[in-house]
């Protein structure tokens, strides 16, 4: 049993006091003696539950604040009804557990922890504690704590001792990985493959590796027997169906490519939890799959919203790993739907990981997590690259030369690919083609991202061309389809993988024996570089013909939910429930994705049929199509720009997210292929159509190389007053790519999706250095406004209306002239570089043409770069103001 806590009335109280640490086997006889003593006060006081056991979870992370100097982080969550009376925790109270701290040279330090957190329905309370360590000397150190007991309740390792360690690289200059969970994860106890992240991220951009962790490294015992986890992803695997309720211990320990380690313990609880859980709404929560990238003094805002299912539901929205300062409004949400809003304004630098918890009245569970890296507050890291392409056809002597301009001396370099680390220099060699991500770090912490691609430059391109006969089913329910696939290019030999929906159904050039539905190859030549993908349909009759039976059919889909984890969006798995009438029992079923059963699990979407047989051959036979709930169709693109004036050897590659495959094209000048080539200077516009009939267009601007970096951004605003599906579509020409982008909202992607209203400025940094910038307004259902702006131009939007300001620079004063092209209302705005208005200079009515003057003084305004602008009833422009001192 774990020893007591004691409890300190104020957050600033030193007044603490914690007993000496005690052996494991001095501890037993210690709790057994509080135990009785318990025992006792409970046949006193009525307290329902008095055990000293109540460990519930434990992690520490680390950075560095000096040459040998640590900031360690202690996370601890503990059984909140074992402390009663004035001494129970609350948010905001410190709690020291009598545990102590190793830092791993001999010396300790007891853990007063700052509770920030408290979940009166699973009975525990979540807090930190933040201490710093000076070493003695460089090296590594392995800091812990560990005590004893874990609760007696545990269907693992119940009663044993428990320890949390981390791996401390003392003159590295690493920072370890960080970590945040909830400390019971609630789940069902009849899934055959439940599955969750363990969100973790790394401050210097290393790829993180997971396992299980060993006894020793987890104080004795073992995880739960059947438990995986993905070492790449992080994600948990374990079958709960037919396992016996109760709480699991788990442990798990991440690395980060340069070895410094951190493990984290929690529990499992695996209950009766009737469905649906709780849904996080990504339309105003952030997405995990991208970080928020902050600096030290700048305030980073942001909502997090949930629903369930009934509208009757109640759901509860808490978090864990807040940093200090940080605050939610309200701080105990609790609706359908619920909504709070998350405020901070970093005060050091790292990287922070905040997980939200959405938990419904059934103790139904969905977490998600946000992560934020602070920067230095004066972090001015300019990365520019020179990139050496691959020569032959699977080659790997591409290079990419790095330079790196601003911050502090030294700086840190991690290079990933594909989610592993493949470099720790400023400059990497032996390259094979592909996208690498570089993230560099100074001496100050400064933290600056950035992504090149290497690309082949080889004689004979990948020139794979896929055509394929089809042979559709002669009767419902038949499997005599067939797919004759004829392939030219490549160097052989060639490979090939069938697949249907997430089923691999052949690995030959051609298929036979086929029931109805939608196939898809992937064909890969010798290379392995050399790809090309095509999806062919086999149709057939949707009725069988009579048979002197009657079996009857019907199908309850439930459409596949969207779900997010640390690596994206995952598009979730539907399900069918089939009903069969008529007929003589037993019957069998046949799917086609190779199922056996009545109904249909984990079904992604896509096209299913089934067939189905009763005790004499009476056959029945229908089709369902799985989509994803509240799916938006997206399409990414990429472009190549021509090389001269009047060349045509531009091309367009596009990507579509979401919606159902197979998806169809429209370009306008009529092709109907995903993906254009041999283009020539101009603008291209495509309507995708996916296979529910969901239809999305975007336009690509294809330019010329060499000529001035210019930007053009169409929008759509939304649809309706609080609504929040508004989207902005960048398209960049000239300049030499490939590109970087950064919004005033802190995104780093090319377009932006599920807009607020509001104004959205972009700066495009080209692979030369040369930068750009734009603006656009997304109101609500106004027609979009279509802006375009060159390198080295102040004015932001391509406008008739006049808009001047000198000087410029300015100083003490600026001096403000503009006039409308049509009469109208106006209003004058001036806005800093994050997007924040800073003050309406002037609003009013003008007449067509009227020459207007406003005197704007800047001396009380900080000296950097502004924005004006100006509204009109039919337009808007912009101009940069620069105030220099």
């Amino acid at each position: 049993m774990h020893k007591k806590l004691l409890y300190c009335e104020k957050q600033e109280s030193d007044a603490c006091f914690s007993p000496v640490h005690h052996s494991p086997s001095a501890l037993r006889l210690k709790a057994l003696y509080s135990f009785a003593i318990a025992l006792t006060l409970m046949l006193f006081i009525g307290v329902s539950s008095a055990s000293a056991s109540h460990f519930r979870y434990g992690n520490i992370s680390w950075r560095v604040v000096g040459p040998q100097t640590v900031e360690f982080k202690v996370s601890q969550a503990f059984r909140r009804s074992y402390f009663f009376g004035a001494g129970q925790p609350a948010v905001g109270s410190t709690m020291t557990p009598d545990v102590n701290f190793s830092f791993g040279d001999g010396t300790g330090r007891t853990i007063p922890l700052l509770v920030t957190s408290v979940n009166f329905a699973q009975d525990w309370f979540y807090g930190e504690a933040t201490f710093t360590k000076t070493y003695a000397a460089n090296g590594n150190y392995t800091a812990f704590f560990e005590s004893c007991c874990r609760i007696s309740e545990l269907r693992n390792n119940a009663g044993d001792n428990y320890r949390v360690e981390t791996l401390v690289q003392v003159g590295s200059g690493n920072n370890s990985p960080v970590v945040a969970l909830p400390p019971i994860r609630t789940l069902p106890n009849d899934l055959t493959n439940a599955t969750f992240p363990i969100p973790a991220t790394d401050f210097e951009g290393d790829a993180l590796s997971y396992r299980l962790a060993t006894a020793a490294e987890m104080g004795g015992g073992t995880n739960p027997a059947g438990l995986t986890i993905n070492a790449t992803t992080g994600f948990i695997t374990w079958t709960t169906l037919g396992r016996p309720g109760g709480l699991y211990n788990v442990a798990v320990a991440i690395t980060d490519a340069r070895g410094a380690k951190t493990v984290v313990d929690f529990l499992i609880s695996v209950q009766v939890v009737p469905p649906p859980a709780p849904v996080f709404d990504f339309t105003v929560t952030p997405s995990p799959a991208s970080a928020i990238e902050a600096q030290v003094g700048q305030p980073v805002t942001f909502n997090i919203r949930a629903t369930d299912q009934p509208a009757s539901s109640s759901v509860t929205i808490f978090a864990l790993g807040m940093p200090a300062g940080a605050t939610l409004t309200p701080a105990a949400p609790n609706g359908n739907p619920v909504q709070t809003s998350f405020s901070w304004t970093p005060n050091n630098t790292g990287s922070f990981v905040i997980t939200f918890v959405a938990e419904d009245i059934q103790g139904n569970q969905t977490t998600t997590s946000v992560t934020i890296n602070v920067s230095g507050a004066a972090c001015n890291l300019v990365l520019s690259s020179t990139t050496t392409n691959v020569t032959t056809a699977g080659g790997n002597n591409g290079a990419i030369d790095l330079s790196v301009t601003g911050g502090t001396a030294p700086y840190s370099y991690n290079w990933t690919m594909g989610g592993s680390t493949v470099g720790t220099t400023q400059d990497i060699s032996g390259l094979m083609a592909g996208t690498y991500t570089v993230t560099v770090v100074d001496a100050a912490q400064c933290r600056q991202v950035a992504t090149y691609t290497v690309a082949e430059d080889v004689a004979t391109p990948c020139n794979l061309v896929l055509s394929a006969m089809t042979t559709n089913v002669t009767m419902a329910g038949g499997s005599d389809g067939a797919i004759d696939l004829s392939v030219t290019g490549g160097t052989p030999p060639l490979t090939y993988l069938w697949t249907m929906g997430t089923t691999t159904v052949g690995t030959t050039q051609d298929l036979t024996g086929l029931m109805a539905g939608t196939y898809m190859v992937m064909v890969t030549d010798a290379s392995g570089t050399c790809q090309k993908m095509a999806s062919y349909t086999i149709t057939g009759p949707t009725t069988p013909p009579p048979t002197g039976c009657s079996l009857a059919l019907t199908t309850k889909v439930t459409q596949a939910e969207p779900w997010y984890g640390m690596w994206g969006a995952f598009n979730g798995a539907g399900m069918i429930d089939l009903s069969v009438s008529g007929g003589t029992a037993p019957y069998t079923y046949r799917w086609n994705a190779g199922a056996a059963t009545q109904d249909l699990g984990l079904a992604s979407p896509g096209t299913y049929s089934v067939l189905v047989t009763d005790a004499t051959g009476c056959t029945g036979w229908t089709t369902v199509q799985v989509g994803r709930k509240n799916d938006f169709l997206r399409v990414l693109s990429s472009h190549q720009d021509v090389s001269s004036a009047g060349a045509s050897d531009g091309s367009i590659d596009l990507t579509v997210v979401g919606g159902v495959v197979p998806a169809t094209y429209l370009w306008s000048n009529g092709a109907t292929t995903e993906d254009l080539t041999g283009l020539a200077a101009g603008t291209y516009s495509v309507i995708v159509t996916d296979a529910f009939g969901r239809k999305t267009m975007t336009s690509v601007v294809v330019g010329t190389k060499g000529a001035p970096l210019a930007l053009s951004v169409a929008h759509q605003n939304v649809s309706a007053a609080g609504k929040q599906d508004g989207s902005v579509d960048l398209s960049v020409t000239g300049g030499m790519g490939p590109y970087t982008y950064l919004w005033n909202t802190g995104a780093r992607t090319e377009d932006l999706h599920y807009a607020v209203p509001g104004d959205y400025m972009v700066t495009v940094t080209d692979a030369m250095g040369a930068t750009a910038t734009t603006m656009v307004q997304v109101g609500v259902g106004r027609a979009p406004i279509m802006l375009a702006r060159k390198a080295g131009s102040d004015d932001l939007f391509s406008s008739t209306a006049g808009l001047t300001a000198y000087p410029n620079p300015a100083i003490e004063q600026a001096t403000i002239n503009f006039s409308l092209p049509q009469a109208g209302k106006y209003s004058l705005e001036l806005y800093d570089l994050r997007g924040a208005k800073v003050k309406t200079l002037a609003s009013g009515t003008a007449k067509a043409n009227q020459n207007l003057e406003i005197a704007v003084n800047v001396a009380s305004y900080a000296k950097g770069v502004y924005l004006l602008k100006l509204v009109t009833d039919k337009q808007v422009a912009a101009k940069r103001l620069l105030v220099g001192r």
